[in-house]
């Protein structure tokens, strides 16, 4: 018998699916993948009116208590490495450039020794063309990697050296190519300058996590932005990979306040 797909997220219990579009539309969810538990609180009211506390009654008196306003909601979520897109999500209103990967003239030769995991120095067969701060790509396919140069033609065994900062994160046989490029397609994200956070910044959110044996169960945050001044945590580490923790609140609409900013479903 064929031994079936291993879908990792089916064996997260607790791990929540999260999706966003813009608000007001009826568009398919853009999803953000996450890992761990998502932690959703509501707040039942910021305020509450109980005018038996204006007594000397010895206590709350029943039937005495109002709401005086649904209060807010926030969801607590972890994400993996994150894009340049799930960024500008995270902090609204930053910008991203990616670099380009076009091979310069000139520059061709191939590796003149295998490399190993970890490496931060390869040997080349010819560096005519490469100084200190060109990119390389190494190796084709699925087993290509750039890296920028920290030093060019450092002495060694079986070949001429090309160092940088980032272990290579593949191993790669002898003899295949190495390429200067003019980048190294990685996107560099700067944040924003202080400013008012537009109305286009705001999604629609939806968070649903499973339920034994059942639908899903969902919460639907109206209008939702990644709350500002709250730390966007990055973590590393052997499980952690770049985790990114990040909490998203929930707004009331402008034109009706009194409504709530969420809703359940299940």
């Amino acid at each position: 018998m064929p031994t079936p797909a291993l879908t990792i997220g089916d064996y997260f219990i607790g791990k929540a699916t999260i999706g966003y579009r813009a608000v007001g539309v009826l568009t398919a969810y853009t999803l953000l993948p996450t890992i761990e538990n998502t932690v959703v609180r509501i707040n039942p009211g910021a305020e509450r009116f109980d005018p038996s506390t204006e007594f000397d009654l010895g206590g709350p008196v029943q039937g005495f208590q109002y709401q005086a306003a649904i209060g807010g909601i926030e969801v607590e979520a972890s994400l993996p490495q994150v894009d340049a897109a799930t960024f500008q999500l995270l902090v609204p209103g930053s910008t991203s450039v990616t670099a380009t990967t076009g091979a310069v003239a000139g520059s061709d030769t191939t590796l003149a020794a295998a490399t190993n995991v970890g490496d931060t120095n390869i040997k080349v067969v010819a560096i005519t063309g490469y100084v200190v701060g060109d990119y390389v790509k190494i190796d084709t396919s699925t087993l290509i990697e750039y890296r920028r140069l920290t030093a060019v033609g450092t002495a060694g065994a079986g070949g001429t050296g090309l160092s940088f900062f980032e272990p290579l994160a593949l191993a790669h046989a002898s003899g295949v190519a190495a390429t200067e490029v003019d980048g190294d397609g990685l996107a560099t994200i700067t944040p924003p300058a202080p400013s008012r956070v537009s109305s286009g910044s705001y999604k629609e959110f939806k968070v649903s996590w499973p339920r034994p044996d059942t639908a899903p169960a969902s919460v639907v945050i109206k209008r939702g932005l990644v709350a500002i001044g709250n730390p966007i945590e990055l973590e590393t580490g052997a499980r952690a990979m770049g985790r990114v923790r990040a909490t998203i609140e929930g707004f009331r609409d402008p034109a009706n306040p009194d409504l709530a900013p969420f809703y359940l479903v299940r």
